[in-house]
């Protein structure tokens, strides 16, 4: 038996059912034992540290395959707050009102500590801090030595370009000028980072944030901690100081077989120095650049960096010419990420000259924030797309304001078009999505045959399945047609219209206000995905256009009178009777008889691959009209259900996001987290 197949996919992916085949025997427990420990997620400054010696037992077969390691802080164990800015005046005090005669007095108030929140929670919180660094370190020392290859402290914005959770709303409410950053959550610890290294020598990803000592310092004692990784070439720089920023510089030296490059400026309020800015100007590059790629000074004469995957978040690209271009060689890169940075029209300016064009690009993810200055972008991302032809992977997020890119640029890149995630809203945040007209739409189904991820918009529907408009079910046809078409994910929520029949059919009582709950607006959706599954599973049965006319012909022979048939009958015969004679002519002669033609073979159904069909957008906070709560984005494979008669028809089953890729891995669209509405 073999933990993976041919093609390299575990056949059982799932950890649960790797879990069970470990339960089974000893020689099972081998087996499976090295895919289910290959990638191991903990959640750490909680209850569960209690079960993490468990996990570090001697006995335990599968420490030696561990090979990425991920942790999750608790959102709660943060030190509190950042401190306010030195201007911010102290609140003012609290008057709280007497005794009122006739009832008991009231309790003291809880001791208010500098986050605005009881003495209690803010121990408590700096307790967590305490234990989840406890805990990481006794990982570092008890995993077995150089066998990781990925370690990971994920915070609330980390790796992808959007929240893993939401940012407090004091922080917010209290400073609103702050950016949000990890100094409102827990911080590295600086031993840890350094046993990590020390330890593990075998790490391809690292990554560099906020710590809670001087980690510049920690370098300069250890010179040779990051020349020792002689296998990293995948690095998450996050500095939100000068000493973080210092560090990064220094391990962005030491690494010269680096491919894949992330950078995420989370930096605090106050300025890295008297006179200095951390944003690039016209004239000079920012703080941030120049301590950065410090060692490529002047950049107008610098060898360029060889990068396959560069990632930016929250960058001011506005001078991205002097700065970025000069520094990295855009040509070679393969995957581009460009999320929610100031001035991207620019980086999009650059790329389409033909000195600078990534010509080997395969994977673009675009997602941009702006009121301002949309129609530069749209404009500069059209050029950009038509003046290259690779690119496989295509996503594009544009909100307040930005339109959709036009059909032209989507279809430039038809030919190898495989994934493909489009969205767009001009007012409010996933309130008034824009889509494609009837026709070009059409022509985007049409001539990008190879799609197989799918994530747009579509006309808004009733989500009661008799009800569904005439345009959904023309945009809906048009989407079914494509013959590769594994994932689907509608952006849009569908809505609905409630009469007073449809309650009771609904299970509703004693409600008149129209409001259901997401209870019941998830049945509501599930019929309707349901019927795209079976609408779906309807074409594929449906024989072509050439068998088709066949049947029609036959079915016609069949209705004709039976003078005609008799007649028929009569030619047939004659026929029949020239046929033989002929033929008995020709076989005198020595001629071959002639032969009947071979009757057409029926047509095979095209086969349906449609696997995944998700309903709304990958966001937090979204509301839908008539429903009582925020709703989230609901994901629905497809099942089969056998009916008493034998029978087989398909169900729409749903799943959760986390368990969607154990049962269809090429759902690459549902990852996408959208941006989340800025709090006020």
């Amino acid at each position: 038996m073999s933990a993976e197949n041919k093609g390299g996919r575990a056949q059982v992916p799932r950890p649960t059912d790797l879990k069970n085949v470990c339960l089974c025997c000893k020689g099972l427990r081998d087996l499976a034992a090295r895919q289910l420990y290959r990638r191991v997620e903990l959640d750490v400054g909680g209850e569960n540290d209690l079960k993490i010696s468990a996990l570090l037992g001697r006995t335990n077969p599968g420490l030696d395959h561990i090979r990425s390691l991920i942790l999750n802080p608790d959102p709660e164990i943060g030190a509190g707050l950042p401190s306010p800015p030195p201007d911010t005046p102290p609140p003012p005090p609290v008057n709280l009102p007497g005794p009122v005669p006739g009832l008991p007095p009231a309790p003291p108030p809880p001791a208010v500590s500098a986050d605005g929140t009881g003495a209690n929670s803010a121990q408590e919180r700096r307790g967590r801090w305490s234990q989840s660094h406890f805990t990481v370190r006794l990982l570092m020392d008890l995993l077995p030595p150089n066998t990781l290859e990925e370690f990971r402290w994920v915070v609330p914005r980390g790796i992808s370009a959007f929240s893993r959770f939401a940012t407090a709303a004091t922080s917010a409410e209290r400073y609103p000028c702050r950016r949000h950053s990890w100094t409102d959550y827990a911080k590295f610890s600086v031993d840890n980072f350094v046993l990590l290294c020390k330890n593990q020598k075998r790490l391809k990803r690292l990554e560099v944030g906020p710590f809670d000592g001087s980690i510049k310092d920690a370098l300069q004692r250890h010179p040779n901690l990051i020349k020792d990784l002689a296998q990293l070439h995948n690095l998450d720089l996050y500095p939100n100081d000068v000493d973080c920023l210092e560090a990064c510089h220094m391990i962005l030296k030491d690494t010269p077989r680096l491919k894949k490059l992330l950078v995420d400026y989370c930096y605090e309020h106050r300025r890295p120095g008297p006179g200095l800015s951390w944003e690039d100007k016209s004239n000079e590059p920012g703080a941030i650049t120049s301590t950065l790629f410090r060692d490529k000074l002047p950049f107008q004469s610098c060898t360029p960096m060889t990068l396959k995957v560069l990632t930016l978040f929250k960058v001011n690209l506005r001078w991205v010419g002097q700065t970025y271009m000069k520094v990295i060689s855009f040509p070679a890169l393969e995957e581009l990420q460009v999320r929610e940075c100031l001035g991207a029209d620019a980086i999009f300016a650059e790329m389409a000259k033909p000195a600078k064009r990534p010509t080997k690009l395969k994977e673009l993810a675009f997602a941009h924030i702006d009121s301002q200055g949309h129609q530069y972008i749209q404009s500069s991302l059209e050029n950009f797309l038509q003046s290259i032809d690779s690119i496989e992977k295509l996503c594009i997020i544009l909100l307040e304001g930005a339109s959709l890119p036009k059909v032209e640029a989507i279809c430039h890149h038809a030919a190898q078009l495989v994934e493909l995630t489009l969205y767009s809203s001009k007012a409010q945040f996933y309130v008034s999505e824009s889509i494609y007209a009837k026709d070009d739409f059409a022509r985007i189904c049409r001539e990008c045959t190879k799609l197989q991820q799918l994530a747009i918009g579509c006309p808004k529907t009733n989500a009661l399945g008799h009800a569904l408009s005439e345009n959904f079910v023309d945009y809906l046809d048009h989407v079914l047609a494509l013959p590769e078409l594994i994932t689907l994910n509608l952006t849009h929520w569908p809505d609905f219209t409630l009469r007073a029949d449809n309650f009771s059919i609904l299970g509703i009582n004693g409600r008149n206000d129209g409001c259901i709950t997401f209870d019941v607006y998830e049945r509501l959706v599930q019929r309707l995905v349901q019927t795209i599954f079976e609408r779906k599973r309807a074409r594929s049965e449906a024989p072509s256009s050439g068998v088709s006319n066949s049947t029609s012909t036959a079915t016609a022979s069949f209705t004709s009178t039976g003078a005609d048939n008799d007649a028929d009958n009569d030619a047939d015969n004659d026929a029949e009777t020239g046929a033989d004679t002929g033929a008995e002519a020709g076989a005198e002669a020595g001629a071959a008889p002639a032969t009947d033609p071979e009757p057409e073979k029926p047509a095979q159904p095209k086969p349906n691959r449609l696997r995944v069909v998700a309903i709304g957008c990958n966001a937090k906070g979204c509301q839908v009209e008539n429903v009582q709560h925020s709703v989230k984005q609901l994901i629905y494979v497809q099942g089969r259900q056998i009916d008493p008669f034998g029978l087989s028809s398909p169900i729409a089953v749903n799943v959760k996001s986390s368990a969607v890729k154990f049962v269809e891995p090429r759902c690459d669209v549902l990852k996408y987290h959208f941006p989340e509405p800025p709090t006020s």
